[in-house]
């Protein structure tokens, strides 16, 4: 399931973490998608997370379809999660001005995730809550140095969302 928001040529696509949907909890994708637009009058998309391996080939469609490849508006990803491991995969596909990785899983498969974000403009966004917090140091010994650590945030951001859709800022 995909929620769109239509707006300029500028894309956002946003993607939700394993079993999640395109609105997240408690609308969290939702408010941030509502967040790009009043801010930047963007498109964005709102992708589900289902088990279907077929899940990212869905995702491809959809950001054929949307980008048009004569303009040079900014493509953007947020991924949360399994969303953000996903999206380090589309970037090998599509080539987004930047993304933004929310407490993305760093213990699965490291050394080959890692490297497919080479040359890539992006930013790590860590809860201090998050199992994945403890590899950042490995992150910032492969040359990351924007990394967020937002402190007292769970994988979830449980009771934390207000903070969680403040960081459309850093797209």
């Amino acid at each position: 399931e995909y929620g769109i928001i239509h707006g300029n040529e500028t894309i956002v696509f946003i993607k939700a973490g394993a079993g999640g949907s395109y609105r997240g909890y408690d609308d969290k994708y939702l408010n941030m998608a509502i967040a790009l637009y009043e801010r930047d009058g963007a498109t964005v998309i709102c992708a589900s997370n289902p088990s279907d391996a077929l899940s990212i080939k869905y995702d491809e469609a959809i950001l054929r379809e949307l980008i048009n490849k004569e303009t040079k508006a900014p493509v953007n990803f947020i991924g949360v999660s399994r969303g953000a491991y996903l999206g380090v995969h589309l970037s090998q596909r599509f080539k987004f001005d930047k993304l933004l990785l929310i407490n993305m899983p760093l213990m699965i498969n490291f050394h080959k995730t890692i490297k497919h974000l080479k040359g890539k403009n992006v930013e790590f966004v860590f809860g201090t809550k998050d199992p994945s917090a403890r590899f950042v140091p490995f992150l910032i010994l492969k040359g990351y140095d924007d990394i967020v650590m937002i402190e007292g945030a769970d994988h979830n951001f449980t009771d934390m969302i207000g903070q969680f859709i403040e960081l459309v800022k850093l797209i």
